[in-house]
């Protein structure tokens, strides 16, 4: 009984800290982000992260148009990413 009780006492405080937490986040879900952290994001998401020149590549043809080209690689152009 004396466990449960601390168990449980346990996993409030740790739920409870990870409300804490996630609310020391400033708002940073949203805040907006300019077109270049779109595009860091994007890459450090969807692939390995940038390389030298990815940045470029993907603001030269769009964010949207990269993101279509990683999901279809066969209909884009080739040797892009």
């Amino acid at each position: 009984m004396i466990q449960r009780f601390f168990l449980r006492a346990a996993l409030l405080a740790l739920s409870f800290s990870g409300v804490l937490l996630a609310g020391d986040a400033g708002g940073s879900f949203t805040a907006k982000l300019s077109s270049d952290q779109k595009i860091e994001q994007a890459l450090s998401r969807l692939t390995f992260g940038p390389r030298p020149g990815d940045i470029d590549a993907v603001r030269k043809m769009g964010l949207q148009k990269w993101i279509e080209l990683q999901l279809h690689p066969g209909s884009g152009q080739p040797g892009l990413l």
